[in-house]
């Protein structure tokens, strides 16, 4: 299926009588439209294993043994009982920096200390058991996309281009690209002001929606493929 509209791209196609060679020729446009196709696949297929790897990603409290440290802390940065250590002799170092004390809550324990329920800790961040092979197949798909789309415009304005203009049209055809990189700017700063304060993309992933930004991003590039 993915070989057939290909075949029916071809500019030329010549037949020699005595070695029966074929020269087929493929339009760089079409390329690159399958080479869109591929990118949309990769982002798609990158929202489903994202949705998948933050169901994988289980509360610490569930499984001991699965803290992320991306954020270069400790269990310890998310302890209560570390918080009344500290809140107890106000030594700064022990200050657990994910936790604090309820504003307006006062209440002290039979041994003195501030009480587990004036304590608020974020939430300990969680690594999730998904491999890291399963990203092998985004990235196939991100690899053709861009033999297909890349290496197929630069030959399409190189090829079709006067020879005085050949190095404006490569150049607009990288402005276009560098376009494209400075859009997710705007772009991050408009999904991260949802409804209720709802961040896509806040500092911890798995408190996120990382994959409805895939899927906005796979739409956007659906219907560029389709323009």
């Amino acid at each position: 299926m993915i070989v057939y509209p290909f075949v029916l791209s071809v500019k030329n196609r010549n037949f020699s009588v005595g070695d029966q060679s074929k020269a087929l020729a493929i339009d760089p446009l079409v390329k690159v439209g399958w080479g869109f196709v591929f990118a949309t696949l990769a982002v798609l297929y990158a929202a489903v294993m994202e949705t998948h790897r933050k169901n994988l990603a289980a509360p610490y409290e569930e499984n001991l043994g699965n803290f992320s440290h991306c954020l270069n802390g400790s269990v310890d940065d998310y302890s209560k009982v570390k918080f009344q250590e500290y809140f107890k002799g106000k030594d700064e170092g022990l200050k657990p920096p994910f936790c604090r004390k309820i504003d307006g809550c006062e209440s002290l324990n039979e041994v003195g200390l501030l009480d587990l329920s004036c304590i608020a800790c974020d939430a300990v961040p969680t690594a999730s058991s998904l491999s890291i092979l399963y990203q092998i197949p985004q990235f196939v798909f991100v690899g053709i996309g861009e033999i297909l789309a890349s290496i197929s415009a630069l030959e399409f304005f190189y090829s079709e281009a006067p020879p005085e203009m050949r190095s404006v049209t490569s150049a607009l055809n990288l402005i276009c690209t560098g376009l494209g990189n400075w859009f997710t700017i705007p772009l991050i700063k408009i999904v991260n002001v949802g409804p209720k304060g709802e961040k896509w993309l806040p500092s911890d992933l798995n408190e996120g929606f990382l994959e409805r930004y895939f899927y906005l991003l796979a739409g956007i590039m659906g219907l560029n493929t389709i323009a």
